[in-house]
């Protein structure tokens, strides 16, 4: 781990999101609204990055985002992404649980509750929406055997290959791949050891490209010009820089726990 550059990455970001605060106050979002500000405070978390003014202005813009069922909502379809509430549902709760201020903590327990029951009675329709459905029963404290059936219905949907796709009419994948391991993982739906889990590593592992990266073919409509960020594969980098995300996180599971 390049220390010296996830440092920067980590102050940029906040910087970022710092710029955007008195508007979130207002119940203006980020581009993407609740799905960007639960994303990158979800970014923020994985680098230990503490509790402040900003982080308490987007959990109180995530609040109020919250609809009375207890979902949140995709403002935009690009998927895998963007693409189905229950991913910003059960990211959106996470960031509540880690964030919110402790003055609002009480509002913040309700509104976890209403997203945890959401979840438990959401119907996925694709593989992103899986994998955050177990993520989010995980994060809500869900009784172990809604877990194993959150979890069986991912390990059903591997291939003969060893990895997942986005949806049933595609190919295995990257991102698709990586982000069950996560999930099954973290969720500690099953250990590292488990047959299911090696057979996506080694899908990993088979699939990576020698620069290091994975291909993933871009899905979303084009809306915007390309912005060349300097990861590799054109047009498709944007989303083979998220597959590659997935896949790293799972891997390095991997060989965490087995150590």
């Amino acid at each position: 781990m390049n220390e010296p550059v996830a440092r920067a990455q980590r102050t940029s970001i906040a910087s970022f999101l710092e710029s955007w605060r008195d508007r979130a106050v207002q119940g203006m979002g980020i581009p993407g609204d609740s799905d960007t500000v639960s994303y990158i405070l979800a970014g923020l978390d994985a680098e230990q990055y503490a509790p402040d003014a900003t982080t308490d202005a987007m959990a109180y813009f995530l609040r109020r985002a919250q609809l009375p069922s207890g979902r949140w909502r995709i403002v935009a379809h690009r998927p895998p992404i963007e693409s189905d509430d229950i991913e910003v549902t059960a990211l959106s709760m996470r960031m509540l649980q880690v964030y919110a201020p402790p003055a609002h903590k009480a509002d913040a327990q309700g509104a976890v509750r209403r997203a945890a029951d959401w979840l438990a009675a959401a119907v996925p329709g694709n593989t992103e929406a899986r994998a955050f459905q177990l993520l989010g029963l995980a994060w809500s404290g869900a009784a172990r055997d809604r877990l194993a059936t959150a979890a069986r219905a991912l390990v059903a949907q591997q291939r003969a290959d060893g990895g997942w796709s986005q949806l049933a009419t595609l190919d295995s994948d990257a991102y698709a791949t990586g982000q069950i391991l996560v999930a099954l993982l973290d969720s500690g739906a099953l250990p590292v050891s488990d047959p299911v889990i090696q057979r996506g590593v080694q899908f990993l592992l088979q699939t990576q490209l020698a620069d290091g990266s994975w291909f993933v073919k871009s899905r979303a409509i084009a809306i915007q010009p390309l912005f060349e960020g300097g990861f590799p594969h054109g047009r498709n980098q944007w989303i083979s820089s998220a597959g590659t995300s997935w896949a790293t996180m799972a891997l390095a599971r991997t060989v965490k726990r087995a150590s």
